[in-house]
């Protein structure tokens, strides 16, 4: 008999915890589930709702990809109301995303991976650090933890530019600011 179990679990710490099962046979995968603990529920959410609301309530649907949602929602409504942005405010809008797309990655490569493979300094919040999958030589393992420590920094100030020009972050006050005077 050729097929396998394969077992991914977890596959991410973000938005809940997801796994992966597949049966794979002879090298081919010939059946694949998944599930996961974390219910969104997008579209409860806006059960009722104005759709420019969208903008704003699937923003609080995560804490570390707020823009994402809103940043789609507002382009959704744009296309509801054929609505063209002055130029100007789609550079801010490209700034605020590319700030909390930077601010996204950095979070999750360093901040939610790099402690499943590095050997963490042995105080709060590494403390009991799980050192099963521990993999750098001493030399990587200690540049790792010093990107650790920078990136924690790179991903406040890229969480500052987009609290200057979002108003807050999250989540963001003005990735829809021009819908606000054009339509109510």
């Amino acid at each position: 008999m050729n097929k396998k179990r394969v077992v991914f679990s977890p596959v991410t710490r973000l938005s809940g915890l997801l796994s992966v099962e597949a049966i794979i046979d002879k090298g081919v995968v010939k059946e694949a589930n998944t599930s996961a603990t974390l219910f969104r529920g997008f579209e409860w959410i806006m059960r009722g709702r104005h759709v420019t609301d969208a903008v704003y309530l699937t923003q609080r649907v995560c804490g570390i990809c707020s823009l994402a949602h809103g940043a789609a929602s507002s382009y959704l409504v744009d296309q509801v109301y054929d609505n063209d942005i002055p130029e100007n405010a789609q550079y801010l809008r490209n700034i605020m995303f590319g700030a909390d797309f930077l601010q996204n990655h950095i979070r999750h490569f360093y901040l939610f991976s790099i402690p499943d493979y590095a050997k963490m300094p042995d105080y709060p919040p590494f403390r009991g650090q799980n050192h099963a999958d521990l993999r750098l030589d001493p030399k990587e393992n200690q540049q790792m933890v010093e990107h650790y420590f920078e990136a924690a920094k790179a991903a406040q100030r890229s969480h500052e530019i987009l609290a200057l020009f979002g108003g807050k972050a999250p989540p963001q006050l003005s990735i829809w600011w021009c819908h606000c005077s054009t339509h109510s």
